[in-house]
């Protein structure tokens, strides 16, 4: 409940190198022209990410990946 991600479907960007939060540290996205663009994510009412700006602590967060197959 109360968890969503609002999108600007008119914004147009080109990611970069320099601009890319993530561990690897790149994006097989640089120099592309996209639309479309995540301004605000909630999780359970609070607030994460609004406008480029992260409200988390790094690390805060918990892997959601489905469990191994035996």
């Amino acid at each position: 409940p109360n968890t969503y991600c609002e999108v600007d479907a008119d914004q147009v960007w080109s990611p970069t190198f320099e601009g890319t939060i993530s561990r690897a540290a790149w994006t097989p996205f640089a120099g592309w022209t996209l639309r479309g663009r995540v301004v605000r994510t909630v999780l359970r009412g609070e607030t994460l990410y609004e406008q480029g700006v992260f409200h988390v602590t790094a690390g805060s967060g918990q892997n959601v990946a489905p469990a191994a197959r035996g």
